[in-house]
């Protein structure tokens, strides 16, 4: 089931839509590693606000500043960045982005959930320590998502 998940990863990232999804998995990736070195695993300051003022998202062509926040290429939603708790208080990121459309949600999952702990679909859990990544527990719809990926 996991290979045919990166199957439909691999072949929508060949599309042009696709393609727009692989470069925000890639800039969501290259943010992880930017705040882990800027925050060395202490995440309880970090906000959007704080990592717009820090210029962390300078050079990440899938997120535009845009009213305070940084807008997110696909599907034009926001995303906002603060810390959560995976196994204690502010041991992880939580990178969430409202507004994904129906056809980017499940592949930027697929391409996420392997460096996500906790990963979540309009409030549903798709994966979490507790519960393997399940494509079945992927519920995209209405074609504007919130989707949250919890980094530790």
């Amino acid at each position: 089931m996991l290979l045919l998940l990166c199957g439909l990863y691999a072949a929508y990232a060949s599309s042009s839509d696709g393609q727009t999804v692989s470069d925000l998995h890639n800039d969501l990736v290259s943010l992880t590693g930017r705040v882990k070195g800027n925050f060395s695993g202490q995440y309880g300051t970090v906000s959007t606000q704080t990592l717009v003022q820090a210029g962390v998202f300078k050079g990440l062509g899938s997120f535009t500043r845009a009213g305070g926040g940084e807008t997110v290429s696909v599907g034009g939603g926001y995303i906002t960045v603060s810390p959560t708790m995976v196994h204690s208080p502010n041991d992880a990121l939580q990178y969430r982005l409202n507004g994904l459309p129906d056809s980017a949600c499940l592949p930027l999952i697929a391409g996420m959930q392997g460096v996500s702990a906790v990963v979540t679909v309009n409030s549903f859990i798709a994966k979490s320590p507790q519960l393997p990544f399940t494509p079945g527990n992927v519920q995209c719809s209405g074609d504007s998502n919130i989707v949250t990926f919890s980094i530790l």
